[in-house]
């Protein structure tokens, strides 16, 4: 009975789900979007725009006094080393069993020389990730120069990779350049890692303990993935005859570590392209994909974070009173801003997808780019309610809140929210 059921609630969901994408105009904008810049369907591989914007001046007689920023590391190679050791390795062995299409053969004579360009750097910090860093920095100071000239007590702390240790590096370092005087103090030891990885030490039998987010509707990857990708259709553009398994990795497994491959380009120093592997529609089924799975994995264990944000109120509380503004700057992963977002509900991540491929929109993966960042900036003014701002990306942003003035939110409310999600 249980099967039955299930079988029938796919069924229905999957009704829905095509009805709806037909009527969505906001999945057809999104689709328009990627097609329009598909690096955009790279998503959380896509490379962060550095324009400088114009912020909203804060309100009359408020001056900020700290601010918090959680930035993901800047481009990198690849973090797995699979993609380039795996790929080369099937395409080698169906090379000699003659098992290539004659498009194959051309991906396997570039895939052997790129793979060992790129193999002693798996996981590193390239030059453009370096580059991004230092320009961010730039940008969070010309936000609030009056802030960063009256002498911030600056603390800083990254996970242990060493993209995220040497995107801190960059960082700090061009703070320094804006202004020499700057005391920065950067931390890196195991009881500092959890402000950057905010779920450390937490076991998964704990998290367990906490509820998970609902969704209207029931769909597993498997069958989401089954729905929008042809994969024979794909490797047989590659492979004369396909197999169910290439080197220990499903079907599914390998198109997936081709679109690692093809995207993770963009944050080389060096030119490469494999987008070719796919058409412009199998990008956005991708870049779909993607949106949904890293939102199912996103609501799995989305209140581990919110501690993070506790422990964040707590702090800016403390130093309220204090003549010495304060800067808190966290160096991490995309995983921890995949978590952050909608628990605070930054944006377009405030909204609950009401069918599966509208994870497209309001999970938007192109919103935490390499060098991705979020910053929560707050105001004060004697006898007042003390404000916050948020800006993602260098942008002004939005709350699930009602504002005081333009971007900027009531603490108050903002701490009643906070205080309205499950944590340990």
């Amino acid at each position: 009975m249980k099967k039955i059921f299930t079988i029938l609630s796919f069924a229905l969901t999957l009704c829905i789900s095509v009805f709806a994408q037909e009527n969505d105009s906001r999945l057809i904008e999104a689709r328009g979007i990627i097609e329009d810049n598909y690096t955009l369907g790279y998503g959380c591989n896509s490379v962060i725009n550095l324009d400088v914007p114009e912020y909203t001046p804060a309100p009359k007689g408020y001056e900020a006094f700290y601010i918090w920023q959680y930035s993901r590391h800047g481009s990198r190679y690849a973090w797995n080393k699979l993609t380039y050791t795996r790929i080369s390795s099937i395409l080698r062995n169906a090379s000699a069993e003659g098992n290539l299409t004659e498009f194959g053969e051309r991906l396997y004579g570039r895939m052997e020389p790129f793979a060992q360009k790129c193999i002693p750097y798996v996981g590193e910090l390239t030059r453009k990730g370096w580059e991004q860093q230092a320009k961010v920095a730039k940008q969070l100071y010309a936000s609030e120069p009056k802030l960063f000239k009256s002498n911030p007590y600056i603390e800083s702390t990254s996970t242990f990779a060493a993209r995220a240790i040497m995107s801190e590096a960059s960082f700090c370092l061009s703070l320094k350049e804006e202004n020499p005087k700057l005391d920065i103090y950067e931390m890196l030891a195991a009881t500092q890692v959890k402000n950057a990885a905010p779920r450390d030490g937490i076991s998964n039998e704990a998290a367990g303990t906490l509820p998970k987010p609902v969704v209207p509707w029931y769909c597993t990857i498997d069958e989401f993935v089954g729905r929008h990708i042809d994969c024979d259709k794909i490797l047989g553009r590659i492979f004369k005859e396909t197999a169910p398994g290439y080197e220990g990795w499903q079907s599914k497994e390998l198109i997936y570590e081709l679109w690692t491959l093809a995207i993770g380009t963009l944050s080389l120093d060096f030119e490469a392209d494999f987008s070719d592997i796919f058409t412009m529609d199998e990008m956005i089924a991708m870049a779909q994909i993607d949106c949904f799975q890293s939102y199912l994995y996103a609501m799995d264990d989305l209140y581990t974070y919110t501690n993070a944000y506790v422990e964040l109120l707590d702090d800016v509380e403390k130093h309220y009173g204090d003549k010495r503004p304060q800067v808190r700057l966290r160096f991490g992963h995309d995983y921890v801003l995949c978590r952050l977002l909608p628990l605070l509900g930054v944006g377009e991540f405030a909204q609950v997808p009401q069918y599966p491929e509208a994870t497209l929109y309001t999970y938007p993966l192109y919103e935490i780019p390499m060098a991705a960042n979020l910053r929560l900036i707050f105001y004060r003014k004697k006898g007042a309610e003390t404000l916050v701002k948020p800006v993602l990306n260098g942008k002004e942003t939005t709350l699930p809140l009602t504002p005081a003035e333009g971007p900027y939110y009531k603490l108050s409310d903002l701490k009643a929210y906070v205080e309205t999600l499950p944590r340990l």
